[in-house]
């Protein structure tokens, strides 16, 4: 340490505030004046005892100086009495004072808490020494868990502006990825928040509702890899054209694969599993009830309540009352039977979804269904 840092130190140590509590006036005279001497300024006497917790509370002193023997308390009372009032992380530094105590004591002393301990027959140097020592350390604790303190707030800001950003990654990526088959973009957005109003209804935890809402636009992300000729086609899909199509539950969960982030992973999750179905029958792997997610389950269900209820290029849609009906009818086989009443439950208490059928007539069902030469 440099000699000007020798002497920012010391003042910075002088300017400390000491609190000495000693039922014997006499000694405190003695005691401030010594301090007084030695640079600190700022020093607090109490000769009640019983007083001294309280003046601790008004002063925040950054030491306290306690005589043992105070009758009809002693120094360990004290000590308790004001370490109620100090709930800082790093407690002030406490220097038992007495004359002629035992090893016990002192024992004692240092196990309550006391920093350190001194005789009453000691040197003032020594004194000073055992104070300005004190402080330091205590200071540079202080410092040290405030730079810690700073340290925590960095990586938790740097932690939220990391989940924002792969948060704000995957929102573009599910939007460059609707472009490809639908020219606004809001499918993706009206599946998220199909899928968190469900999984709200679920009573599933708040982080899961927030995931599913960034993660359900992204089910259908792996149709980047699907030629255009196929998922622009007007007309019905040929057996191996669908079978390509099929292929985009795969391409997806590649394509979000290899991310720690929890939120990358539901993405990947519901790419991959969100054309599973209840009963086994769904692909791409077969899955059956429990096995398939519950992030795939639910976005399952909203994608299909979506499709159902908005034009594509290779059909009109439906009504929001038929959708439900049809959800509802495939309860048990295509979805689970928890998803759709919840779904219900959440259409009933007034879902904000636009009919975009109202004013004309809503296509019949049976013209609708996904055949299997047709993508879903």
């Amino acid at each position: 340490m440099t000699l000007g840092a020798e002497l920012m130190e010391d003042r910075a140590l002088r300017h400390a505030k000491l609190l000495v509590v000693d039922d014997t006036e006499d000694n405190l005279i003695l005691m401030r004046k010594a301090l007084m001497r030695a640079g600190y300024l700022q020093v607090v006497t109490v000769t009640n005892p019983l007083e001294a917790a309280e003046v601790f509370r008004r002063e925040q002193p950054d030491m306290v100086l306690v005589d043992y023997r105070m009758p009809p308390v002693d120094g360990f009372y004290v000590l308790r009495e004001i370490r109620a009032y100090d709930s800082s992380a790093i407690p002030v530094p406490a220097i038992m004072l007495t004359a002629g105590a035992s090893e016990e004591v002192k024992q004692r002393a240092l196990q309550a808490g006391f920093t350190d301990f001194l005789n009453k027959d000691f040197d003032f140097t020594e004194l000073i020494l055992r104070i300005r020592n004190a402080l330091h350390i205590y200071q540079l604790n202080r410092q040290l868990l405030k730079n810690n303190e700073l340290l925590e707030e960095t990586v938790r800001v740097r932690t939220l502006q990391i989940h924002q950003a792969h948060r704000d990654t995957l929102a573009k990526l599910a939007i460059a990825a609707e472009f490809r088959d639908d020219e606004t973009g809001e499918h993706t957005r009206r599946v998220g928040y199909v899928a968190a109003q469900i999984a709200m209804t679920l009573g599933l935890p708040k982080s899961f509702i927030d995931d599913i809402r960034m993660a359900a636009p992204l089910h259908d992300v792996g149709k980047i890899g699907i030629p255009d000729m196929i998922l622009q086609k007007p007309a019905a899909l040929t057996r191996e054209e669908y079978l390509k199509v099929r292929e985009h539950a795969q391409i997806g969960a590649q394509i979000l694969r290899g991310s720690d982030e929890p939120i990358v992973e539901m993405a990947r999750s519901v790419a991959l599993t969100h054309h599973e179905k209840w009963d086994g029958t769904g692909y791409p792997h077969g899955l059956s009830g429990e096995q398939i997610p519950i992030s795939g389950r639910i976005v399952a269900l909203a994608d299909a309540f979506d499709a159902m209820t908005n034009d594509r290029h290779y059909r009109k849609a439906i009504s929001v009352d038929l959708a439900v009906s049809e959800l509802r009818a495939c309860s048990g086989t295509h979805f689970d039977p928890a998803v759709v009443e919840a779904f219900i439950i959440v259409v009933e208490k007034g879902l904000h979804i636009a009919d975009e059928t109202e004013g004309r007539a809503p296509v019949p069902f049976p013209q609708f269904r996904l055949f299997p030469e047709q993508p879903e």
